[in-house]
């Protein structure tokens, strides 16, 4: 009978230790999402400085074009494609 008492007890220890990694699974699981939204956001903010620095830099060239332009009459560049380049 002593036997029998002990395989009952390890038995209703395992419910418990069940119960308690299926807890740390949860845990885990919120973890995890909350660190992916940190991620995504970050990874947005970089995508959105990479796109900034771009900006910055054609105003940059279209500035530098601008001021490069000889006479008195300074024009930016045409934007349409078909234009022909003025000299």
């Amino acid at each position: 009978m002593a036997a029998r008492s002990r395989v009952g007890e390890w038995r209703r220890q395992g419910g418990f230790t069940y119960l308690g990694v299926l807890l740390a699974v949860a845990l885990i699981g919120l973890g995890l999402a909350s660190a992916s939204e940190v991620w995504t956001t970050v990874a947005h903010r970089q995508k959105l400085e990479q796109v900034d620095f771009a900006g910055q830099q054609i105003a940059q060239a279209i500035g530098s074009y601008y001021e490069s332009t000889p006479g008195m009459a300074k024009r930016y560049a045409s934007t349409s494609v078909t234009a022909a380049p003025v000299f």
